[in-house]
Order: structure tokens, then C-alpha cells, then sequence
């Protein structure tokens, strides 16, 4: 039987590209869904890619998000869910992860962040991998620096995401301007940058002038030294990273 760990343990990365269908485009019962591949081979890290390089990479897992209508009506992007992550190219797969996003009151309270947004990434039994916490920093955020702290199990910090849009190209991207709005993944004391997480714009596509930013595809590279744990818990990182930043409150995004 396929096991999370036998996918993501050799992985340097994934690939990651939201799925759209068009049919139900207008639905309220849309729920998000994802195709995960890996890296191509011979691919430079820093090279930006285009939509069709994305889309050949099938095949490894698929997510798929499951989440009440109440919920998408009245949350939007800030909706409570559960996400299941198949082996293979759809959704008849093995369940290889399972992430929890519990729903958390997104408001300010007197510049503090009482219910930071979180995600929770489980195995295919139900066992507690680790997990992804809002870590708000009043003072950065004024300076446009937002931080996503990383657990294992144990509750031990791992990594930790950063996300700067202070007088750089992170501003406006993913655009075909700044094709590539980046967001660093940093060791656990936050002293050096191990991966990263980066939104890269699709290029001039059918789905990029029909639907803009209603679509999404990330390249998420693995630090060297993470495990399989370490790995699914970075992937549900990136999964709420895409719901908080780059998801529109009114959007119902699916397979295209």
C-alpha cells in the first residue's frame, strides 16, 4: 500500500497547480482541488515556469477540499475544512494526508491576533503529523512582513514561513510584471533560509485571461534536511497560505 512517506521522501519538491471546471464555475458547492507533481527533471530552482509545465506534471497526489456550503457562503476564504490527499492523478486514489483547517475568527483585538489561522496535516490513519500557526507580529506586519510558524507532533517549532511585500516585486505578484511572488521558508530559529514557497504566474493562458487570480501554481521546495512529516506539514502550509493570500472571497475554484 502507497504511504505519504514513500511519495514525499525523496522529493526535493512539488508542484502544485489549482484545478478550475468551468461547468460549475458559478456554483456555491465548488470546493478547491489541486494537482500535485514533481519537479521536472533537469529543472533550475529559480527558473520561473509557465502554465503547461504545471499541468504535464500528473500523477502523484490530489487534493481535494471538503467543506460545508455554509461555511464557503459566510467564511469565504476563511472557511473551516477538511482537505484529503490522494495518491495518483484523482480523487479514487489511496488517502495518503489528511489536513484539518478548524475555523478561526480572522479579527483584530487591540493590534493582537487572538484566533490565529491554522492547519493541521494528518496521515492516511488519522495520526497527527504537525502543523501551521499564523504567528503575528504587530510590528512587522505594519512593515508588510507576515509570518506562518511550522510544528512537528511533539509541538516543536520546525520552520517557520515568511512573507515580505515591503518595497519589492512581492507587491505585485504573481503578475506578468513579477511573475513570482516568493515566501521563504526559514529554519526554526529563523536564522537561515532552508526552502520556499513561490506563487509563479501561469504565463498568457486561456486560463489566465479568462479567470486572473482565480487560479494559482506554487512551486514548493523542500529544506534539504525536512522529513516526510516535515514535508506534509509544509504542504498544508502552502494550502493555507494559498486560502489566506491569494484565494477571492468570492471565488469557486475547481477543474479545468
Amino acid at each position: 500500500m502507497t504511504d505519504y512517506r514513500q511519495v514525499l521522501g525523496p522529493l526535493p519538491g512539488v508542484l502544485v497547480r489549482q484545478k478550475l471546471r468551468l461547468k460549475n464555475l458559478c456554483a456555491c458547492l465548488l470546493r478547491n482541488k489541486y494537482q500535485i507533481g514533481t519537479f521536472p527533471a533537469g529543472a533550475i530552482p529559480g527558473q520561473p515556469w509557465e502554465d503547461d509545465v504545471f499541468k504535464r506534471q500528473q500523477g502523484l497526489m490530489y487534493a481535494t477540499e471538503h467543506s460545508e456550503v455554509i461555511n464557503k457562503v459566510c467564511c469565504h476564504r476563511w472557511r473551516e475544512f477538511n482537505m484529503s490527499v490522494h495518491a495518483g492523478g484523482d480523487s479514487d486514489g489511496p488517502t495518503l494526508l489528511r489536513f484539518h483547517r478548524p475555523f478561526k475568527c480572522p479579527l483584530l483585538c487591540c493590534c493582537t491576533l487572538p484566533w490565529p489561522q491554522e492547519i493541521h496535516a494528518y496521515d492516511g490513519s488519522n495520526q497527527h503529523l504537525g502543523m501551521v500557526v499564523q504567528d503575528w507580529r504587530c510590528c512587522e506586519a505594519l512593515c508588510g512582513k507576515t509570518y506562518w510558524k511550522a510544528y512537528d507532533a511533539y509541538n516543536t517549532p520546525t520552520h517557520v514561513f515568511k512573507r515580505d511585500v515591503c518595497c519589492n516585486s512581492n507587491c505585485i505578484a504573481p503578475s506578468c510584471c513579477a511573475p513570482i511572488h516568493k515566501i521563504s521558508i526559514k529554519n526554526a530559529d529563523e536564522t537561515e533560509v532552508v526552502g520556499l514557497a513561490e506563487n509563479i504566474f501561469p504565463g498568457c493562458t486561456i486560463r489566465t485571461c479568462c479567470f486572473g487570480n482565480m487560479i494559482d501554481n506554487y512551486r514548493l521546495t523542500f529544506p534539504q534536511d525536512s522529513t516526510p512529516e516535515n514535508k506534509a506539514t509544509l504542504l498544508a502550509g502552502l494550502i493555507l497560505l494559498d486560502f489566506m493570500l491569494f484565494a477571492n472571497a468570492d471565488e469557486n475554484n475547481n477543474d479545468f
